[in-house]
């Protein structure tokens, strides 16, 4: 997989083999409840009209792009938030600049914020697939979508970051000879480090099947 494992400085851990997925609502403080409610209700409605359009039986069937692929990167990337050294990451990059509206909490709600946020990301970074691929407005449309569920329910930061990783599941290939490409994630140079670790995690997610057995690569 396009997972980044920074094992020398600790930032990212080994991932087990069957790891425990984090849910929300999982050991948070009780005034995040009803976020949480409000989170799993939008991941549920995108699903269901993830499911009606692209399915195999729904009005505009995909292949690939329908709730089996939602659903394998939400798992890869409750693996990689699982297998992140949380501690680490917040004291090598997280600012007052960066943060935000999310300063003043503690440790715990802040990283129920960055896991609702990148959750919902998972669950509808394909639900518009109206345009034609590669050209990025897919992307920026289904962040369009899911900013305007979370709107005057989630902290700002919290939209930000979820908008953010969706965009950066944009990928191009870079490189004029075959030694020298690469495959490039859509993330202007501006975005702060914090936000960019955060958001990398679900195109790392997305690009994970590249990774995966024949059987699963090539259905």
């Amino acid at each position: 997989l396009i997972f980044k494992f920074y094992h020398k400085t600790g930032i990212i851990g080994r991932m087990n083999d069957t790891p425990t997925p984090p849910k929300i609502g999982e050991d948070v403080e009780p005034g995040e409840e009803e976020l949480n409610q409000i989170a799993q209700k939008i991941i549920d409605e995108a699903l269901a009209e993830i499911s009606h359009k692209y399915d195999a039986q729904g009005e505009n069937s995909k292949a690939y792009h329908n709730t089996v692929h939602t659903r394998e990167v939400m798992a890869r990337l409750d693996q990689l938030i699982e297998a992140t050294d949380w501690n680490n990451i917040f004291q090598e990059l997280a600012t007052t600049e960066n943060l935000r509206d999310l300063e003043n909490l503690p440790h715990a709600q802040r990283m129920n914020s960055i896991r609702r946020a990148l959750k919902m990301a998972a669950a509808a970074h394909d639900i518009i697939q109206d345009y034609p691929p590669g050209e990025g407005r897919n992307e920026i449309e289904s962040g369009n979508w899911l900013a305007a569920k979370m709107e005057g329910e989630f902290f700002e930061t919290e939209i930000d970051w979820a908008k953010i990783a969706i965009l950066a599941t944009i990928t191009k290939i870079e490189g004029e000879t075959p030694e020298k490409r690469r495959l490039k994630q859509n993330l202007p140079e501006h975005v702060d480090p914090l936000t960019r670790f955060c958001v990398q995690l679900l195109c790392d997610a997305d690009l994970g099947n590249l990774g995966s057995d024949w059987e699963i690569y090539w259905r």
